[in-house]
């Protein structure tokens, strides 16, 4: 009888949520930390950091840690000899690539796909999101780049609080107004490609009638738990169970339908894309586990250091926090991730 490996709990907690608003958002930066360590070692962790840091509140956050005269207890923290060492890891997304990104899997990706093509057999689809993300701003300005990126951010949107959300037309008379305009031919290829997409777009948004069968495209903690939970069974080699902070787009019925679809091994698009053997997500209330505690401060200082990164502005925790990244994070900007990781892009 084949032997079956038990599951290991991996506690996380994010920063930076806003749900699907990912242009207008007020933090760029989307982070997805995770901790594989026992509750009694958390426990001592959060209980030495708060009697170092004298802080009086019952729960010690990452805004306390941050501040600038805790310095030495993030490096304690993060050392490379610390408690954290080997047991953390920090998914990182910045929100506006995230949302370039999927104008080419939502739309171009599957235009390719209708005509018999493939984008991401040789990491096509990919390349032509950093082309986009780079050199979008530069080809269309400044203006047009933001109308197309918060039109198609307001249109893929399953609700919209303010204002009034954008319709399959509205996104692509900008299209169109726009993709003319470029001064860079790659761009221009791309946008074309966008404009030839449109019943892809009139069919997602068919998709988005069902709001609560269907898995969010545009909230990136989505896509933060299940990197999180594959890189931690590639390191493992055990099925995972997440455990949660509390978080509303994990509905019962969401989190069986990214259960079935990571379990399954998917050769649809011409890959293999391997199953990940994730077998829940639960959520719990941080007050009550000091694992989600310690996350919960990976997680802030993992986005703070990201937006000091984009902002030119270095921190001095960001040489502390590379081991920890993973390398499959959601960001395209090639200078901030050599920084962030000490790599370049894709390596």
């Amino acid at each position: 009888m084949p032997r079956v490996e038990r599951h290991i709990e991996i506690v996380s907690d994010e920063s930076g949520s806003e749900g699907e608003n990912l242009y207008e958002a007020s933090s760029r930066v989307f982070t997805h930390a995770s901790v594989n360590i026992d509750t009694e070692a958390a426990a001592m962790m959060m209980s030495d950091l708060q009697r170092r840091a004298h802080a009086k509140s019952v729960e010690f956050k990452s805004k306390q840690l941050l501040r600038p005269t805790n310095q030495d207890l993030i490096r304690l923290l993060l050392d490379s000899n610390g408690p954290l060492a080997g047991h953390a890891n920090v998914h990182l997304t910045d929100k506006q690539y995230f949302l370039t990104g999927k104008m080419i899997d939502l739309l171009v990706e599957e235009y390719v796909h209708s005509k018999g093509g493939n984008l991401y057999r040789d990491g096509s689809a990919r390349r032509m999101a950093w082309t986009l993300f780079r050199e979008g701003p530069r080809a269309l300005g400044n203006e047009r780049w933001e109308l197309l990126l918060s039109t198609f951010n307001s249109m893929t949107r399953i609700k919209q609080s303010n204002g009034q959300k954008a319709s399959v037309q509205d996104f692509y008379n900008v299209v169109d107004e726009v993709r003319l305009t470029s001064k860079r031919r790659k761009v221009e290829e791309i946008l074309d490609l966008v404009w030839k997409s449109r019943s892809q777009a009139e069919d997602f948004q068919r998709q988005l009638e069902d709001e609560e069968f269907i898995i969010p495209n545009l909230d990136p903690v989505v896509p933060g738990a299940v990197q999180t939970a594959r890189t931690w069974h590639e390191r493992t080699n055990r099925p995972i169970q997440l455990v949660h902070d509390q978080q509303s787009v994990f509905t019962p019925t969401r989190v069986q339908a990214i259960i079935s679809q990571v379990n399954r091994v998917d050769s649809s698009l011409g890959i293999r894309l391997e199953a990940l053997p994730l077998v829940g997500i639960s959520q719990v209330d941080s007050t009550n586990d000091p694992r989600v505690q310690v996350a919960d401060l990976l997680a802030g200082i993992g986005r703070t250091v990201a937006l000091a990164a984009l902002a030119r502005k270095p921190h001095p925790s960001a040489s502390l926090l590379r081991p920890f990244v993973d390398s499959f994070s959601i960001w395209g900007d090639e200078t901030t991730w050599l920084e962030l990781t000490g790599h370049r892009l894709g390596e």
